[in-house]
């Protein structure tokens, strides 16, 4: 389960530092070294695939529940992936298409 996981966060982060302690206790080190260093540890071994289905409810969720533990700052990992990395990561992984937003059209 960790692998698609691992190939999600090898394309999603590309600058910073964030390492992840997957449930194995195998370190993974992502980005290119920049800025501060962030990471979490893998608790729980459904964590990874509960994110990589649906990042937008499941990474705060894993996190609340202690599937996962933060090994930094509280910010630090969303600095370290970019803002929106994990609200994209099922566009990233080719799960589903980016949506198209349209301006509302007259008396919307």
């Amino acid at each position: 389960m960790f692998a698609a996981f691992n190939q999600a966060l090898k394309q999603l982060v590309q600058t910073g530092h964030l390492t992840v302690i997957d449930a194995r206790g195998r370190q993974h080190v992502y980005g290119d070294g920049s800025g501060k260093p962030a990471g979490f540890k893998i608790v729980n071994r459904s964590a990874p695939m509960r994110i990589l289905l649906d990042p937008d409810r499941y990474l705060g969720e894993c996190y609340m529940d202690g599937d996962i533990e933060l090994t930094c700052e509280l910010l630090e990992p969303i600095e370290a992936t970019g803002r929106s990395a994990f609200r994209d990561l099922d566009v990233a992984l080719g799960l589903i298409e980016r949506p198209s937003f349209q301006r509302p059209g007259p008396g919307l």
